[in-house]
């Protein structure tokens, strides 16, 4: 069983690997939203990291989230989380507060799963890459965190703009908040 079970897991890291290499070849000839797409991979990888089988995307991002991202029963960030955030609030026009990012990291994939896949704002004159974020609320700083968490252990090898109402306001690559590319703005 064991080893059926090893069999299992390497086919779903072969498949996360092949979609991602799909998102990243789109992203290098269109602009790409891909927020559901960069939660769903960040669970498989952090399932298969555990050797656990990634076979629910909803209970691997509770685990990725409160593994990496939340602490105190969910109602606040990990250090780590919280620095990212304080960037990210840094960057944004209005202050969401800690609990309420807390909130939509609790839940994540239902987030990003009830989000509209083609969002009003992917009609401007975006440049080609990967894109993550919202039209406005704390979604868009709890994709922030969770994508510079999922490229500090490498579950994501791709930078990532972040947008939070219709704004390009961050570059996130490596696990670090950066500016946007003056280029991309």
């Amino acid at each position: 069983m064991e080893a059926k079970d090893e069999t299992l897991r390497e086919k779903e890291r072969l498949i996360a690997e092949r979609d991602n290499q799909i998102v990243v070849l789109r992203g290098k000839g269109e602009a790409v939203v891909a927020n559901r797409y960069i939660v769903e991979t960040t669970a498989a990888h952090f399932e298969y990291a555990a050797g656990r089988n990634a076979s629910s995307s909803h209970k691997g991002s509770k685990n990725f989230a409160f593994e990496h991202l939340l602490a105190k029963n969910g109602t606040k960030l990990t250090n780590d989380a919280k620095q990212t955030y304080d960037e990210l609030v840094k960057r944004t026009k209005g202050r969401f507060d800690e609990r309420s990012v807390c909130n939509e990291l609790n839940d994540i994939y239902h987030e990003v799963s009830n989000d509209v896949h083609y969002p009003e704002w992917m009609k401007e004159n975006l440049r080609s890459g990967i894109y993550a974020g919202s039209e406005g609320g704390p979604l868009g700083l709890a994709l922030g965190v969770w994508v510079a968490k999922a490229q500090e252990l490498q579950y994501i090898k791709y930078p990532v703009m972040l947008v939070h109402n219709r704004n390009i306001v961050a570059k996130i690559e490596r696990g670090r908040v950066l500016d946007p590319n003056p280029e991309m703005t």
